[in-house]
Formats: C-alpha cells, sequence, structure tokens
C-alpha cells in the first residue's frame, strides 16, 4: 500500500530544502503537509461509503481515515476521475474497487467484508495498524510472524514483507527495507508493484539515484503507469538528478492521480518551477500548497518563499 508514501518517507530532497533555506528542519518536517483538512473546492466531487464499523478506508494507498460506529464513511474534496479504493478491519477479508468520480450525492458506496479464515489475516491487520500509528517495533514483530509462519498464503506473505520494509525505512536501516522489498517485487501482482516501488525507494534514500530511476520506471510500467507513490519517488529523483523538467511532469502526474492527499507534491512542483524560473506557475503551485495544508509548519517558509518571488 501506498502511504503513503504515502509521500515517500524521505520525499524531501536536499536542493528542496536549500530552495527554502531551512535545510535540516525542513526534512524533518516533510510530513506535516500530510493528513490536512482539506479546503472545499469548486467542481470537487466526493463519495460516500458503508462498511464494516471502525474499518480503516484507503484511497489510492493513502489512509484516509475510519468508518463510524455505523460503519459510514464520507470524503469529499476530490477532482474528478479514477480511484482505486480498499477497506481493511482486523479479522475481515479486504475489499477493493475502482470507482470513478463524480458520482451522484445520494449513492452510497458498499463495500462488506467478509471474516478471513486465516488467524494469521488478524496478525497481518495488526502491523498495519501499529505502522499507521508508528509504533514501528511493533509493527514489525507482527509483520515477522505473518512472514514465518504464512508459507501458506502467499498474498499476507508479501504484503507483510512490504509493510516490514517500510517500517525498516522508517528507522533508517535500509539494508533490511532493500531485502524485504526486493524479495516482494519479485511478485507477479499489485503487491509486487507496491515492492517495486519501496525498492526504488530505498535506493533513492540511499543516494543511489540512477538505479532508484530505473526501478521507479519499471513499477510504473508494471502499473501501467498508475502510481502516484512511484511518480512521486521519480520526480524527486530527477530533481536530484538535476532534471527539474523531467521531474515536473512526474509531479504532476501525481497530483492528478492522488487528488489533495500529499499537499507537499505542490510544495515540490513549486521548487522544480523555481528552479526553471518559472515564477507565476511557482506562485501558483505553493498558494495551492498554503490552501491545502494551511496548519503545516512549513507554511511560514512558503510564505516567505512567495514574498520573495512576488517582489
Amino acid at each position: 500500500m501506498f502511504l503513503l508514501p504515502v509521500l515517500p518517507e524521505t520525499a524531501m530532497t536536499a536542493r528542496a530544502a536549500a530552495a527554502a533555506g531551512r535545510g535540516a528542519e525542513f526534512r524533518r518536517q516533510v510530513r506535516d503537509g500530510r493528513a490536512q483538512a482539506l479546503s472545499s473546492r469548486t467542481g470537487a466531487s466526493g463519495f460516500r461509503l458503508r462498511s464494516q464499523p471502525a474499518s480503516s478506508v484507503y484511497l489510492n494507498g493513502e489512509w484516509r481515515g475510519r468508518c463510524d460506529e455505523q460503519g459510514d464513511f464520507t470524503l469529499g474534496d476530490l477532482p474528478a476521475g479514477p480511484y482505486r479504493l480498499r477497506v481493511r478491519k482486523a479479522g475481515y477479508l479486504e475489499a477493493s474497487r475502482v470507482i470513478r468520480l463524480p458520482r451522484p450525492r445520494s449513492a452510497i458506496l458498499s463495500l462488506r467484508l467478509t471474516r478471513d479464515p486465516d488467524p494469521l489475516a488478524g496478525r497481518y491487520q495488526q502491523g498495519e495498524d501499529f505502522r499507521e500509528n508508528r509504533k514501528h517495533d511493533e509493527a514489525i514483530e507482527a509483520y515477522s510472524a505473518v512472514i514465518e509462519e504464512g508459507k501458506a498464503n502467499p498474498r499476507l506473505q508479501t504484503q507483510s514483507l512490504i509493510g516490514r520494509a517500510r517500517c525498516y525505512a522508517a528507522q533508517g536501516r535500509l539494508e533490511e527495507a532493500f531485502e524485504d522489498s526486493q524479495i516482494a517485487s519479485g511478485t507477479a501482482s499489485a503487491a509486487g508493484i507496491e515492492g517495486q516501488t519501496v525498492m526504488a525507494n530505498v535506493l533513492r534514500s540511499q543516494g543511489q539515484y540512477e538505479e532508484a530511476a530505473d526501478a521507479y520506471r519499471k513499477a510504473l510500467r508494471r502499473a501501467k503507469d498508475f502510481s502516484p507513490e512511484a511518480h512521486t519517488g521519480l520526480g524527486i529523483t530527477l530533481d536530484e538528478l538535476d532534471q527539474p523538467e523531467a521531474a515536473l511532469g512526474h509531479f504532476r502526474a501525481a497530483i492528478r492521480q492522488d487528488g489533495d492527499a500529499q499537499p507537499i507534491l505542490y510544495y515540490l512542483l513549486g521548487n522544480a518551477l523555481t528552479r526553471l524560473e518559472r515564477n507565476p506557475e511557482a506562485i501558483r503551485a505553493y498558494e495551492r500548497f498554503l490552501s491545502t495544508a494551511p496548519n503545516s509548519k512549513l507554511v511560514p517558509a512558503v510564505e516567505s518563499l512567495l514574498e520573495n518571488l512576488k517582489d
């Protein structure tokens, strides 16, 4: 799944940080553009979902919240287009489908979950819950149990390898993260595509930019170009390789595919445009970041950037 990452864990590039003049402080704050309340937009759409109470809802791999006590969930402020919706809960088989927005406002999408007879499924879901709450040690323990005991369930094994790889990466244990993600990438499934993307994230974190770019491109080919996480990672990597023009296309693709789930994308887009001296476009990108992440710790620096660009 994409957490995102999922803006990727190390999404802020050194060059992007330097552009804002904040260096390490910016890198520490990269996550703060996530999970912010989105502002209302003219023409925006959304959907209403009904599933199991307290089940987790993901859109394009990004966690968006949980169903309430009645199993209802509502999400708005999304641009038109296709989205991958996934719903899961510990002890149940997850359900997923592709939806297309806009949908009629009165329509309720039903995704009922069924009990998973495999006891390891609950252990995997525990790992996912721990990771969502950044309890990486506990998540690694849960994932490891599934990997060791779940030989009869390769799907769960692969998903657990990916989850554990993301935890290892968050802890800076990059060699272990690479090993798990490389194994997961070898499966011919959607999870294999995610594994390929996580492996590319790790390569980028290690400074192996050419290898990371190749891995992201392979993930996008396998995903038929639909992977916000891979587009984001490739954009960051190309920016590090001093190819801001090429990076722009991937940042914009990620925004198209992910709506406003990752406001930091507008910040990265603004940085690339600034490097290319396309200041009016950069101003629009930074202003979009401010409107979609008004509570981010990056706001003061972005406001300073805007002031400089408008002088």
